[in-house]
Formats: C-alpha cells, sequence, structure tokens
C-alpha cells in the first residue's frame, strides 16, 4: 500500500495491527489490506486504517473510553475492557500501539453515533501519550463526517497544563478533529526531525466551528521543529473537506512558532481568530500568529487559497520577533478584514508587528502576493526601531480588495518607529 504525502515520503507498512469489533463484517487476516472500516458517508476513501478506534459514547459508557492497552506489544489494539460484549481500542491505546512501530501506522475511527451527530473522546486527569513515530491520525475516516470534524478530542478534565496532541516525532499527519478546552496547546509539535501536516481541524471552537468558543491556552504550538505544515489550499486528499484549520476562541495565541530550530514552517490557507465562515469574530486572546525567533516562515502564499485570515484577535493580527526570524514571508493574507478582504474584522492592535528582525517580505510584485491589511486597532504595519530590511510592496494597507473602499486601521497605514 503506497501514501503519498509531502514534504516527506513516508515508510511503507509493513504490518497490520488492527482490531476489529463485533460489528464490523470482516475478519483480520495477517497480511491482507483492512477492508471492514465504512467509507465515510459523502466522502471519497481516504488512506486504510491499520489500527481503529471503537470505543463507544463515553456518557452511556464511560469505563473503556480512555484505558490504556492491556497487552501492550502483542500486535493488536486491546483494553481487555468488553463493553456490550465489544473489546475496545481507545485512542489512547492506538497511540501506544503506534509508538511502537517505526513504520507508518495509520489511526481510523469506528465510533458509535450519539444522539447529537459528534464523537466525544474525553481526555481525563492523564493527558495523552506523545506521539513518539509517524502515524497518520485520520479524524475523516468516522462514518457522517460530511464537510468538516465530528470528532470532538475534550480537555476538560485533564489538568491545568495539558496538550491535546503533542507530536515529537516526524513524519505525523493530524487531520479531522475538534480540539477544545486543553489548558496547554491543543496540538504542540516538538519533534526535531519535523515534517509533520496538521488539517482539517477546528482548534478552540465548538463542534460546528462556530459561535461558540471551547479555549484551548493556545491553538497551535511549534517550538523547535522545521519543515511543518499548518494548513493548506484545497482539499485533503480523499476528502472533500478543505485544508485549512480553524484555529480560534484560544485564550491566548493561535499559532505560536518558536525556536530557530523553527526552520521553513508553512501557516496556509486557514481561519485564525473567525468562525468557520470567514466573515464572524471568534477571537484568539492574544496574537492570531506570533513567531519568535524562528527562520524562513512561510505565512500564506500568492497561489488561490493560501492566504490566512488573520482577524478578529485580541493583540496582533501577525507579530514577527526576534533575529532569527529572518527570511520570514508574508503573502496573500486578510488581515483584519473577513475572507474576501472586505468586510472589517480588525484586530485588537497592529495587523503586523515586526520587531528586532531583517530580511522579511510582506507582499510582492502579483495580485496573488498582495495583503489586506486593513479596520486594525494600531497600524496596518508596525516596525520597531530594530526592524531592517523589511520589503513591503503591493499590498493594500487601509483598503478592501476591490482598492477603493476605505477600510482605515486606526493609526498608520505602515510606521517606522
Amino acid at each position: 500500500m503506497s501514501i503519498q504525502r509531502s514534504p516527506l515520503s513516508l515508510p511503507r507498512i509493513s504490518r497490520m495491527r488492527v482490531f476489529l469489533n463485533s460489528l464490523a463484517a470482516a475478519s483480520l487476516v495477517a497480511g491482507l489490506a483492512f477492508a471492514a472500516m465504512p467509507p465515510t458517508a459523502g466522502l471519497a476513501a481516504g488512506p486504510t486504517p491499520t489500527i481503529v478506534v471503537n470505543v463507544f459514547d463515553p456518557v452511556a459508557h464511560p469505563v473503556p473510553y480512555d484505558a490504556s492497552d492491556a497487552d501492550l506489544g502483542d500486535g493488536v489494539c486491546d483494553t481487555d475492557i468488553t463493553d456490550g460484549g465489544t473489546v475496545t481500542c481507545s485512542l489512547r491505546a492506538a497511540i501506544e500501539n503506534a509508538n511502537l512501530n517505526s513504520d507508518l501506522d495509520v489511526i481510523g475511527f469506528a465510533l458509535t453515533a450519539p444522539n447529537d451527530g459528534s464523537h466525544y473522546l474525553y481526555v481525563p486527569a492523564t493527558a495523552l501519550p506523545d506521539i513518539t513515530e509517524s502515524v497518520f491520525i485520520d479524524g475523516y475516516s468516522q462514518s457522517g463526517s460530511g464537510s468538516g470534524p465530528i470528532i470532538v478530542l475534550n480537555g476538560s478534565g485533564a489538568g491545568g497544563g495539558a496538550h491535546g496532541f503533542v507530536v515529537a516525532s516526524g513524519g505525523v499527519t493530524i487531520q479531522g478533529f475538534v480540539i477544545q478546552a486543553f489548558g496547554g496547546d491543543g496540538i504542540r509539535i516538538t519533534s526535531a526531525s519535523g515534517s509533520n501536516e496538521i488539517y482539517g481541524n477546528y482548534i478552540g471552537t465548538d463542534k460546528s466551528g462556530g459561535s461558540g468558543s471551547v479555549a484551548n491556552d493556545i491553538g497551535i504550538r511549534v517550538s523547535s521543529s522545521p519543515a511543518n505544515t499548518i494548513g493548506g489550499s484545497g482539499n485533503i486528499s480523499g476528502y472533500s473537506v478543505p485544508k485549512r484549520n480553524i484555529i480560534s476562541g484560544n485564550t491566548t495565541t493561535g499559532v505560536l512558532i518558536t525556536g530557530s530550530g523553527s526552520i521553513s514552517n508553512a501557516v496556509v490557507g486557514n481561519y485564525i481568530g473567525t468562525q468557520i465562515n470567514g466573515t464572524v469574530s471568534l477571537s484568539n486572546g492574544g496574537s492570531g500568529i506570533e513567531v519568535t525567533n524562528a527562520p524562513n516562515t512561510v505565512i500564506g502564499g500568492s497561489n488561490a487559497g493560501e492566504g490566512n485570515v488573520i482577524s478578529a484577535n485580541g493583540g496582533y493580527g501577525l507579530e514577527i520577533t526576534g533575529a532569527s526570524s529572518s527570511g520570514t514571508q508574508v503573502q496573500g493574507n486578510s488581515i483584519g478584514l473577513d475572507k474576501n478582504s472586505q468586510g472589517a474584522l480588525g484586530n485588537a492592535s497592529d495587523g503586523i508587528y515586526v520587531n528586532d528582525v531583517s530580511g522579511l517580505t510582506i507582499g510582492g510584485t502579483t495580485s496573488g502576493a498582495r495583503n489586506g491589511i486593513g479596520s486594525n486597532g494600531g497600524s496596518g504595519i508596525y516596525l520597531d526601531t530594530t526592524a531592517d530590511d523589511v520589503t513591503i510592496q503591493g499590498n493594500y494597507i487601509g483598503l478592501a480588495a476591490d482598492g477603493l473602499n476605505a477600510r482605515a486601521n486606526s493609526s498608520d497605514g505602515d510606521r517606522k518607529s
């Protein structure tokens, strides 16, 4: 079986480690592809799971939903806890099993349907295990996912500093989750090898990606990890679902990229500080994106769908600081405006704030590279005294996308102190 991902070429899956619940009309046959997982309703098939999480709704069936694997190392995800006659595989147990395999595992989901159409996986007092091997965790494999995630990973009982997913390996993909209520980060990436992908998640929102905030402290943190991709243009491979993440409603920063080892990360096509429609605010409490001492970061892009909406946040829209943040490129984004760069959704402070950095590019010579920067509570772009060698060109600052209607920032369009 071959799975295509970029930028990392992944190892093939060399062995199958699948737990089939009693409702699956198939048998586990060594060396054969897993065919019992039903395709997601209304969507094309994604990658074939090698481990299947099948816990029940924790409200009706509270015992097995977060148990560890009882016989770790036997090649089967199995908590040894029966519920209604079925032995269960929890998300915790699935990650434990994947961490034992140096080849790529694909964690899929076959959860029973609760009344409201969403599936809640509560993380209790002990946080989930760190992810220490390459793995593809595919929330969209769950039947009924439709046009957005329906698996809700909730950390309200996990303790003050707990994180949702901690990625301590390279070659990890996480897609198709609502990640909420963690006292730490919704997703934390710490892998020195990097090349991880985060697609199609709602981070800090309610299950609809809409009006309700169910905050993590920080939405996504990348710490000394290179070449990770957060979001993208177009749809996720195999699904009719956008790659963009909704990263909104978090207590502090939406996306934090920090550390000199965080080289060449990309934040592309996301809605950061808005609801799923990209036109109504759902603020992060601090800056939308913060880049601190992280070289060659790409924020947006010049092709269709690559720009982020970075609006309605409680601090700066985009904050770039630290001498090591040189080479950062900011193109094609709506900053303080809605997804069409028309409606006003100002960030509370400057649209872009730059301090102690040289060698940045904001905008470009093509229309696709143009940033729309308007309606912000401070300057459109603020360069502090230590910012140097910053190229600013081709942007609409204080204007809507038509270049005619004013969307004034409260202070200067661009300012060098």
